[in-house]
């Protein structure tokens, strides 16, 4: 795939638009991290793209409205096992 050993943070990814970026950037291997402060657009989120096989979907709640909350997303505990070079 293109987008193998890549991240992409995608705010906004549970709701409309989005949703179809989180499917492109999925669909081409990439591993996509989506924040939102309603876990039900998440939820709804992993229902919407459970037939694509490749990528990693990686949903966290939680907004990117401040800097606290962008820092913890920055500071993700799966970030460095990701993004081990091959």
């Amino acid at each position: 795939m293109i987008l193998d050993q890549k991240i992409a943070v995608v705010a906004g990814g549970a709701g409309g638009v989005g949703e179809g970026i989180v499917r492109a950037l999925l669909k081409n291997g990439a591993t996509v991290v989506v924040p939102s402060r309603t876990k039900y657009k998440l939820d709804r989120l992993k229902e919407y793209t459970a037939d694509i096989p490749n990528g990693t979907l990686i949903t966290v709640t939680g907004g990117v409205n401040t800097e606290e909350n962008r820092i913890e997303i920055s500071n993700y505990p799966l970030w460095r096992p990701i993004c081990r070079s091959k």
